[in-house]
């Protein structure tokens, strides 16, 4: 599905988020003081060098999220890719390595997954601050949305596919560098998703794999903000 895109604090776009549909905000000022310190380079000085990073691990260049805690009905499951723990250090120096591509079958594919807590460190904690938590209070409070509870740091090289899935919370994703390009389903296609059943450790995530033409527009700005509604497949 085609995603509106209109000026962040427009009527349109408000209106868009008050009926729970997706859009592209545009010129949204949550990352615009922040987005100097989270490069590559300054994350690594910024967070507690001997902090241990959430990593997947893959020989493909597909990552499919799992929790083999959900796992209750005790289905026969090979996990997709391996979980990892390292220093953001070790995985920049990896993923920079000339051997390593997204279509590599010797070295792993890996692709950093991190969540915001405080065991990272009192200067990443900082540089956290200088987005507009404002702006993004603002923006739930127009949704009516529940608390905004988890901020999430994705790393990895180009050409990486995450497992077409839906999430239970509302979303709004930031692109600060390179670009990532995007396909949203409506909940009406649900079934023709053909989902994992409740109670697998994929639960979540699609079994289908799609073509990897594009569906929807590139997002490079990051002043660009998409807001994607729960359960809306993405």
């Amino acid at each position: 599905m085609e995603i509106a895109r209109y000026i962040w604090n427009s009527e349109e776009a408000l209106e868009l988020i008050r009926r729970g549909q997706p859009v592209v905000l545009l010129e949204c000022p949550i990352c615009y003081p922040a987005m100097e310190n989270w490069t590559f380079e300054k994350i690594a000085v910024l967070l507690r060098s001997n902090f241990q990073c959430d990593v997947r691990s893959s020989y493909t260049h597909r990552f499919t999220y799992f929790d083999e805690s959900k796992n209750q009905n005790g289905y026969n499951f090979v996990p997709p890719t391996t979980k990892m723990s390292m220093s953001f250090d070790e995985f920049n120096n990896y993923i920079r390595s000339s051997n390593v591509t997204s279509s590599s079958k010797t070295f792993p594919n890996l692709y950093l997954q991190q969540g915001l807590v405080a065991e990272m460190g009192p200067r990443i904690l900082e540089a956290y601050k200088h987005f507009s938590l404002e702006t993004a209070a603002y923006i739930q409070k127009v949704g009516d949305w529940d608390s905004l509870t988890n901020n999430l740091l994705l790393c990895g090289k180009s050409g990486f596919i995450s497992q077409l899935h839906f999430d239970e919370q509302e979303n709004l994703f930031a692109q600060l560098h390179g670009q990532k390009r995007v396909r949203l389903f409506h909940p009406e296609n649900w079934f023709a998703l053909y989902p994992y059943p409740f109670g697998h450790p994929c639960d979540r995530q699609s079994q289908i794999t799609l073509p990897s033409t594009p569906g929807v527009r590139d997002l490079k700005d990051p002043m660009d903000i998409r807001r994607f509604p729960s359960f809306n497949s993405h």
